[in-house]
């Protein structure tokens, strides 16, 4: 049975704590709301589509950019393709993100988990700071002990995710869901949870 002190992976919940360190950092200065992806990436400018070139902080946290709705059980990119740490290959897969063919412009509302790892690379760069800290930072001032990944990666015995046909999933790290840090990585108990839930 579960405890109220095992961690649960929360998935996408994670883009709201994203979207609170984010408005943090706008409202002291440090970053502002129409800061260009671009200009804090330009690394990522070469081979880019012009259509992601003005993308701005707001556009990525509000679903504005024409991503692909892309998550970690798509079968491209090849992790095999990338190189160095977690860290480095969150960089290489927004370069690869930059240069799809976007999505059509329907509503002008595109759901994708792409928007926030680019997002997650901006705080980082605006900062000088990993996101993993950011967040941690402020989980500690409000009584908050955020984790990252699969719970049961780092204790076999906290809670395991599952398939989507209920196949418990052994512990294991999943290059691709590192990738996706600030989209869907973090980890909580569920009293946590509630107090973010009672903050946000």
């Amino acid at each position: 049975a579960a405890e109220p002190t095992d961690h649960f992976r929360i998935g996408s919940i994670t883009k709201t704590i994203t979207g609170i360190v984010a408005k943090q950092l706008v409202d002291s200065g440090v970053l502002k709301a129409d800061a260009r992806l671009f200009d804090l990436l330009p690394e990522l400018m070469p081979d880019s589509r012009k259509v992601y070139r003005d993308l701005t902080l707001m556009d990525l946290l509000a679903f504005r950019a024409r991503f692909l709705p892309w998550t970690y059980t798509d079968s491209v990119p090849d992790p095999a393709l990338f190189t160095g740490d977690a860290d480095a290959q969150r960089l290489q897969l927004m370069q690869w993100a930059v240069r799809q063919t976007p999505v059509p412009k329907g509503n002008g509302f595109h759901f994708s988990n792409l928007s926030y790892v680019a997002v997650g690379l901006m705080l980082e760069r605006a900062t000088g700071r990993s996101f993993r800290e950011l967040v941690q930072q402020w989980g500690r001032a409000h009584g908050i002990d955020f984790r990252f990944g699969a719970p049961n990666v780092a204790d076999s015995l906290d809670t395991w995710g599952h398939t989507v046909d209920g196949t418990p999933e052994a512990p294991a790290a999943d290059p691709k869901l590192e990738w996706l840090l600030a989209a869907g990585g973090i980890s909580m108990s569920l009293p946590e949870h509630a107090a973010l839930a009672r903050i946000q």
